[in-house]
């Protein structure tokens, strides 16, 4: 019996890691450098800022800093297991365990997670520490030893603390899972709302104590987080009524409408919609506590944008989406009738077709990212031709280099996706021109290693020179001004420098 146990898992995460090679085989082999991944050989002082201390502990303490083509493969294997896992809590079986792994893996959502390489096997290990907390959140709640259950449930708040620390919108993977949990629960034989009620508080007990140990660990590690600006900035004045605003952004994500490649998310709400019909149908008196777990299930992962108010809404906020566009076409297809083979045949085709289509979404995701980046790799070859051109004596090691401004948005147009997001992100574009990813570009594609304005004299030795210089790629728009070299993109300044707020 464990033999066949055994293999049957095996089996399935063989199947998943093969998925999940199919659907980023284009990302794997195509090792192209994404917004943040130019700041992975300087220390990680920014994570720490942000709170984030659990990313640091795998980015440079685990894996000492971005591995072309291991990052991003080591994320999809420990996104495999997680999906196995998955598929085994929810107790999926047989064809819907490869249902399940297959949706899961595929949805588009998640590459929009791996693309920040700083981070991408952080997260995915986040996930996995989700599903082993609702493991040990299980065990102790059968457990009749007291220190047992206590030892449990602060083991599971500290994993709860890390995940957190991994990346804060992590929060919410926890709850996801185990309301997908709690919702098959309720078709057990020997379903009890009073006992389910009573787990869903003592669960909802663990994520507070969770957070509240997240809190104090960033007291200790994070001083500076609430120097921060970046994590304030989401939760800016806005006179908008922010329940209307989520409520818009919710209804675009269940049309699948809120970024490049979500549009099959509707395929999710309408099993969701048909499986609350079928409920009704059939087992009325369930049907209230399966339309409310239901409707949580379709909200708590976007959730997060009920607190935001500047009107940023990366996809990469969206980290339960996955799972629950998994779990409820899965759950759909379970509840019919799958004993004929028809029947199992017509539902195995149309998920192929989603997966499918979900790969061709993330493929060329990949594809418009390294467009960009190639164009990107060639301009600044082409500044740097320039610039020693125009100034024969340059030193590197001697002269500053300042770029003002950013490229137009007419130079990557051409190659970017509609609501592309970040898969559509410019290093001379992200944050209006900013010296501190253009700099470190040049530098980590080995184009040039410049040095970047450290100093306030030098700074404003050059403020009043570059008004009246015309714009990249005409004459003059590259000079020298006292021991700075001036390379004006735009005519609208970019990010201002450390210096300039002196």
């Amino acid at each position: 019996m464990i033999k066949e146990i055994n293999l049957k898992y095996s089996q399935l995460l063989f199947f998943s890691i093969f998925a999940s090679l199919l659907t980023y085989g284009y990302g794997l082999n195509n090792f192209t450098v994404s917004i943040d991944s130019e700041y992975h050989q300087y220390l990680p002082t920014s994570y720490f800022e942000l709170g984030r201390w659990g990313s640091t502990v795998v980015r440079y303490y685990i894996f000492n800093g971005i591995v072309p083509y291991f990052t991003l493969f080591i994320s999809l294997v420990v996104m495999s297991f997680t999906a196995v896992g998955l598929t085994r809590l929810f107790r999926f079986d047989g064809l819907a365990a490869y249902l399940f792994c297959g949706l899961f893996l595929t949805f588009p959502q998640m590459a929009y997670q791996f693309i920040f390489y700083m981070q991408a096997d952080a997260v995915s290990f986040g996930f996995l520490l989700s599903l082993v907390t609702i493991m040990l959140f299980e065990k102790l709640r059968v457990s009749k030893n007291i220190a047992v259950k206590a030892g449990l449930f602060i083991l599971s708040a500290l994993i709860i603390m890390f995940i957190i620390a991994v990346y804060q919108a992590l929060v919410f993977l926890p709850a996801v899972i185990y309301l997908a949990y709690v919702f098959r629960n309720t078709y057990l034989d020997d379903y009890n709302f009073k006992k389910e009620f009573q787990k869903l508080m003592l669960f909802g007990g663990l994520m507070v104590l969770g957070g509240i140990f997240y809190a104090i660990s960033v007291k200790i590690l994070c001083p500076q987080m609430s120097n921060s600006g970046y994590l304030s900035s989401y939760a800016a004045p806005n006179k908008n009524n922010r329940f209307v605003d989520f409520y818009n952004l919710w209804v675009d994500n269940m049309r699948g409408d809120m970024y490049y490649g979500d549009r099959l998310f509707f395929v999710a709400a309408l099993a969701a919609l048909a499986l609350l019909v079928i409920v009704f149908l059939k087992e009325r008196k369930l049907f209230a506590v399966r339309a409310l777990l239901m409707l949580l299930l379709l909200i708590v992962p976007f959730i997060i944008s009920l607190f935001i108010t500047n009107g940023g809404h990366p996809p990469r906020l969206y980290v339960g989406s996955g799972i629950v566009f998994g779990f409820i076409i899965t759950q759909f297809i379970s509840v019919l009738n799958p004993s004929k083979i028809r029947y199992t045949q017509v539902a195995t085709a149309i998920c192929w077709i989603i997966g499918l289509t979900n790969i061709y979404f993330i493929t060329l995701l990949y594809l418009s990212h390294n467009r960009i980046h190639n164009h990107e790799l060639e301009m600044a070859k082409r500044i740097d031709n320039r610039i020693r051109t125009v100034v024969p004596d340059f030193e590197s090691a001697r002269d500053y280099v300042y770029f003002y401004g950013a490229m137009p948005d007419l130079e990557i147009d051409r190659f970017r996706l509609p609501k592309s997001e970040v898969f559509g992100g410019a290093f001379f574009q992200w944050d209006g021109g900013a010296n501190t990813r253009i700099i470190p570009f040049f530098k980590y594609n080995d184009v040039a290693n410049y040095k970047m304005v450290d100093n306030r004299d030098s700074w404003l030795k050059i403020r009043d020179s570059i008004t009246d210089m015309p714009v990249w790629p005409r004459q003059g728009s590259v000079k020298r001004v006292g021991e700075t070299v001036i390379v004006k993109l735009n005519s609208v300044k970019g990010a201002p420098l450390w210096v300039e707020q002196q």
